[in-house]
């Protein structure tokens, strides 16, 4: 049985808006690793981190490597994976994720290259 005050702090964490991270003259690599640190932020401050990438059109797997690469880098691949939830707008946002997150996690635990 939780208390009063327990149920007052739990709350679910505000997702990150991905699009508001994505500045008209950027490149990929600016927005994703701009993203990147918010997300590293918010992992330095709570558990779980939930990323949204509603109305991001158009990212690719470039995108995807830098956000995976910096955060797996500074928090760890068993953190990332855990920690680190994602919200696809689109299949194809979550196929080139999916991919992109096993590439960096091969890369990062010394089996390949992202």
């Amino acid at each position: 049985m939780t208390t009063i005050l327990e149920q007052m702090t739990m709350t679910t964490p505000q997702p990150i808006l991905a699009k508001q991270f994505l500045l008209p003259r950027d490149t990929t690599v600016e927005s994703a690793a701009r993203l990147a640190v918010r997300v590293l932020q918010d992992l330095g401050t709570s558990g779980v981190v939930i990323v949204d990438f509603a109305e991001l059109r158009g990212i690719s797997s470039s995108y995807f490597n830098i956000l995976f690469r910096t955060v797996g880098e500074h928090v760890g691949i068993d953190r990332m994976l855990k920690d680190l939830d994602l919200r696809y707008e689109s299949e194809a946002q979550r196929v080139i994720g999916d991919r992109s997150r096993d590439a960096v996690v091969k890369l990062l635990r010394g089996d390949g290259a992202a």
